[in-house]
């Protein structure tokens, strides 16, 4: 379970949105050298990424040798493990000239769709997410209340507020309340030994009183992270 409330409180308006995706890669372990055994692992994931590490080699000391390694598919990124001995360990082809016998490992990885569903309120609500914020639909009561929050358009927003901010089409519009309040919460499906990257954007508008609030992130309860909202007019 997901969660995302409020910290600290302060009066104002905050901008909000967010997502989540999977950085998922798969890695083919290079056999070690000076030599070993030809083997390899693999993992499946959903960005369709192969990775071959290459084939076992023999290095002589003080002589290096290129890897070979090949990344297809859906993938952003790639990396050796470790990096000593490497000439480069974010190219395929590195020149290795390890002190030791080495297990290079290569790892790509890429990012999937959006776990988050309706992670950016593209159908103009929050659900299937949840939250013990109070829905309005009308923004002059929406800016009345505590507590509250409505799912806006960006030109809804520019007409409110008189801005324009670049986050997408929708932003959930949130009012302040107590602490410790959840925001927003959404049961996302997760796979073993994957990554996930979470992003979200927090923008704010108007703080009269307090502190800027702090945004938190909270995974099966535990803190992961937060964000402060800086005061200001959409900032």
């Amino acid at each position: 379970m997901m969660n995302f409330n409020k910290g600290i409180v302060g009066y104002g308006i905050l901008i909000f949105m967010l997502s989540a995706a999977a950085l998922q890669g798969q890695q083919w372990l290079s056999p070690k050298m000076l030599p070993g055994l030809v083997g390899f692992s693999s993992m499946p994931n959903s960005c369709n990424i192969t990775v071959n590490a290459g084939p076992d080699i023999t290095i002589c000391a003080g002589t290096g040798k290129a890897l070979s390694g090949m990344v297809t598919g859906g993938f952003t990124s790639y990396t050796w493990e470790p990096p000593d001995g490497l000439s480069n360990p974010d190219i395929l082809n590195p020149i290795a000239d390890p002190s030791s016998t080495t297990t290079y490992t290569l790892t790509a990885r890429g990012v999937s769709s959006n776990r988050f569903t309706n992670g950016n309120f593209e159908t103009g609500t929050i659900a299937p997410s949840t939250s013990s914020y109070t829905q309005y639909t009308n923004v002059n009561s929406l800016v009345m209340s505590t507590g509250g929050y409505q799912v806006m358009s960006v030109p809804q927003i520019a007409q409110a507020f008189g801005c324009n901010p670049n986050i997408g089409a929708f932003a959930l519009v949130i009012t302040p309340t107590a602490p410790n309040v959840n925001i927003l919460c959404q049961t996302v499906a997760v796979n073993p030994n994957t990554e996930y990257k979470i992003d979200f954007k927090v923008l704010g508008i108007l703080y009269f009183l307090g502190s800027p609030p702090t945004i938190r992130v909270k995974i099966n309860g535990n803190d992961v992270g937060s964000v402060t909202a800086e005061s200001g007019l959409c900032l």
